[in-house]
């Protein structure tokens, strides 16, 4: 599948982005400081959120109230969406959902939304996932004058009295859908040949509703998960053996847990043992890594284990070790991003985006450099949306792959573009605040 579009709205600062599209590889979204760049890439994570993140719901801090051509509205969570996204369907997906129900075998874009009280909804866009009652209100009647034993239709009248009552734009689920099916079921020994067709059929409308959420099921299991990551949330120097421990047992609760479960996902044996082998192998496929994507750089990871506390260092060419918390910004970055790649990159899960909010802020013009390349080749295997108020990450950046945050002084607050001339970010990046 493929992350083509998103709006995010209901925010303070971003009450309504309006659409805006991604690239490919690495789309870049360019603001000033208090643009909304957190609030951003926080509400495009929720759209599906990586396993290690999925309990930590950014909306908390939504308004409760809305401001409408001078009226103050309340806002509803449960139907209040804050992130929308819409997803390419792959030929492969589209092949599984056929088989499901042959209809979707159509679907070309699927529609996926947030609400603030985290409730997540999906469509197959132009494609109905239910029937409605006008669409076979004709059959039913055609089928209950086609019965020969009229007895048959007591049934029907005293099981779901409620059935003839439905309205026209009424949607067929729930307990009409099973009223409706259990009446069809009923009458078909009772009705002529000509009629077997005709309520066959109608019964694989009124199932539609319940085809639809099995392939919904086998869609949310195809969806990118996105992980967010910041300057706070980067791998730290020494972990408690005891709460890696702890932590096997359990799903992260805050963002803030998700790199000591990754660590715990790795390192810990099914018995919930820890096994030195698995840290040796660990810190191996990192350093594999940053030599693959980062070359120039020639630290690598190392780590001691003693008593209850794991360390991790910075080992130069030379040997020296240095401990993570003192190792430069980009080295902590990078052995990050390459131990979340473990989780990332595995076949047996969806394609994983990487959401990075300002990690520049902590490097020097050096760093920054190493680290803008790292970014580039990484992006080649994986998707990455990187939330910048640099101009110099910019200014190295094609054009088709920046999005400009813009402050609005309408009631849609900041708005989410692409960029006609360079000038503009320059304009927008110097503006005071």
């Amino acid at each position: 599948m493929h992350f083509k579009k998103a709006k995010i709205c209901g925010h303070h600062i971003i009450k309504n982005s309006g659409w805006f599209e991604f690239h490919p590889h690495l789309t870049i979204f360019a603001g000033r400081c208090g643009s909304g760049k957190t609030s951003l890439l926080r509400g495009l994570q929720s759209i599906n959120p990586h396993p290690l993140q999925e309990y930590d719901n950014p909306f908390t801090t939504y308004p409760d109230f809305f401001f409408s051509r001078g009226h103050k509205r309340k806002i509803n969570p449960h139907k209040k969406t804050a992130a929308l996204a819409i997803f390419t369907c792959s030929d492969d997906l589209r092949n599984k959902l056929a088989e499901i129900d042959p209809i979707l075998i159509e679907t070309d874009k699927i529609e996926v939304g947030r609400r603030i009280d985290w409730s997540r909804w999906t469509n197959f866009i132009e494609i109905a996932s239910s029937t409605r009652w006008s669409e076979i209100s004709p059959a039913f009647t055609t089928l209950a004058h086609s019965i020969t034993d009229k007895s048959a239709l007591t049934g029907f009248r005293t099981e779901s009295p409620h059935i003839s009552n439905l309205a026209a734009t009424e949607r067929i689920r729930g307990e009409s859908m099973h009223s409706l099916a259990n009446w069809l079921l009923a009458i078909q020994p009772h009705l002529g040949a000509e009629d077997i067709d005709l309520s066959s059929t109608t019964l694989d409308s009124v199932y539609r509703h319940q085809r639809f959420q099995a392939a919904k099921k086998v869609l949310t299991a195809q969806l990118p998960s996105l992980l967010y990551l910041a300057s706070d949330l980067l791998l730290k120097e020494h972990f408690s053996v005891k709460r890696l421990l702890a932590q096997r047992q359990s799903l992260p609760s805050t963002i803030e847990e998700s790199t000591q479960y990754c660590l715990a996902h790795h390192l810990i044996d099914l018995d919930s043992t820890l096994a030195p082998e698995r840290i040796r192998n660990l810190v191996d496929d990192v350093n594999k890594k940053l030599q693959t994507f980062s070359p120039d750089t020639t630290a690598r990871l190392s780590h001691s284990l003693q008593d209850d506390s794991l360390t991790f260092y910075q080992k130069s060419l030379t040997g020296q070790e240095l401990p993570l918390n003192q190792a430069r910004y980009p080295f902590r970055w990078l052995v990050t991003l390459c131990l979340f790649l473990q989780t990332a990159t595995k076949d047996t899960t969806p394609e994983t985006i990487l959401l990075l909010d300002e990690p520049e802020k902590d490097l020097g013009h050096t760093n920054l450099y190493e680290f803008n390349a790292f970014i580039r080749n990484l992006s080649q295997q994986i998707t990455i949306f990187w939330a910048t108020g640099s101009s110099e990450i910019v200014k190295t950046a094609g054009m088709d792959m920046i999005r400009l945050l813009v402050a609005s002084d309408n009631e849609s607050g900041t708005s989410i573009r692409p960029i006609l001339k360079r000038q503009e970010i320059d304009a927008v990046l110097a503006e005071k605040h």
